[in-house]
């Protein structure tokens, strides 16, 4: 596939010094018009004055022409085969740039006091500066001479590259990007994700055995003993299958003589019954029964098993059902 762009940009602007005619004067008024000889080449505007210590008269720097041209061609070539998106383009810019300033071409006048200080006296005369713009004297004169600058820029540049699909909704250049990186960076960047997640996952572990153990411990000091056991029944709707497990075996752990009835609620639902060897329950075929009287399947050993249920709403019913049986 090929695609090729033109395209045309065109921006000029302009200011001119215009006299206020409040004051009466023409709009290119200069010092010519105040009896001056003073030759303006360009268009002519009123000068700069500045009177040291009493005033300053400015102008600002016409420029009837300031702006570019600016053309641009652009093509890009892509070829795809396999795992590779080969992609080929070029563009090349010119830029045709016009200033065509006046820049200070009213003039520039300074008076300082120069001339009227006396500096053979002793001691010496300082001059004053309104007095010498009085007299027409400037200790300083500076006039430009229009300019019209032309100035053309020429922009190249040129790429290839090359998109590789690691799969079929990824390429090489897209997981680059996901990792802030470069392409020849991903193996390093993935390698690092990699270990960033399992140290993640080992300290979510870790944290997840801490806090069943600290549950464990909660509910056997809130469980009456019944006879020479603890039946510890619990329904978590917030926790998943892999927790609920985890509380059974760490209650057990606590407890040689606690059977654990939990149920979680997060997901389908799910039940786990837990016990130690020197319990006499089966409660392999506990689970495996109610479940399987609820529309659920599950089953499992003699002292550890677990079950899914059509619907959380069922994990109460069950629960109620297999303590029923524990302490009949």
């Amino acid at each position: 596939m090929n695609q090729a762009w033109v395209s045309f940009t065109r921006y000029f602007g302009g200011r001119l010094n215009i006299s206020n005619p409040v004051l009466g004067l023409p709009a290119g008024a200069s010092l010519a018009n105040f009896g001056s000889a003073i030759t303006v080449q360009g268009t002519p505007s009123l000068p700069n004055i500045a009177v040291t210590n009493f005033f300053n008269l400015t102008n600002a720097i016409g420029g009837p022409t300031a702006g570019s041209n600016f053309y641009s061609v652009r093509d890009t070539f892509t070829y795809t085969h396999g795992h590779h998106s080969f992609k080929l383009g070029g563009e090349v810019t010119l830029q045709k740039d016009v200033q065509d300033t006046l820049l200070n071409n009213y003039g520039t006048y300074t008076f300082n006091g120069t001339a009227t200080a006396n500096s053979a006296a002793n001691p010496k005369v300082p001059g004053n500066a309104l007095a010498d713009f009085l007299l027409g004297i400037p200790s300083a004169i500076t006039q430009d001479a229009p300019i019209r600058a032309l100035t053309n820029s020429w922009f190249t540049s040129v790429f290839a590259q090359d998109d590789y699909k690691i799969f079929s909704r990824l390429t090489l250049t897209e997981a680059a990007a996901l990792f802030s990186g470069h392409i020849w960076d991903v193996p390093q960047q993935v390698k690092k994700s990699l270990d960033e997640i399992k140290t993640a996952g080992k300290a979510r572990e870790h944290l997840l055995a801490e806090l069943a153990e600290l549950e464990a411990s909660r509910l056997l000091a809130e469980t009456t003993s019944q006879g020479q056991r603890k039946v510890v029944v619990r329904s978590y709707a917030d926790r998943d299958l892999t927790f609920i497990r985890l509380l059974a075996q760490k209650i057990t752990r606590l407890d040689p003589t606690a059977v654990a009835l939990l149920g979680a609620g997060l997901g389908q639902g799910a039940l786990v019954f837990a016990q130690t060897r020197s319990s006499p329950f089966d409660l392999g075929a506990l689970l495996k029964d109610i479940v399987a009287a609820h529309g659920g399947k599950g089953g499992g050993s003699r002292d550890m098993a677990q079950g899914g249920l059509p619907g959380a709403a069922l994990i109460e019913t069950a629960l109620a059902q297999a303590a029923a049986k524990v302490n009949a």
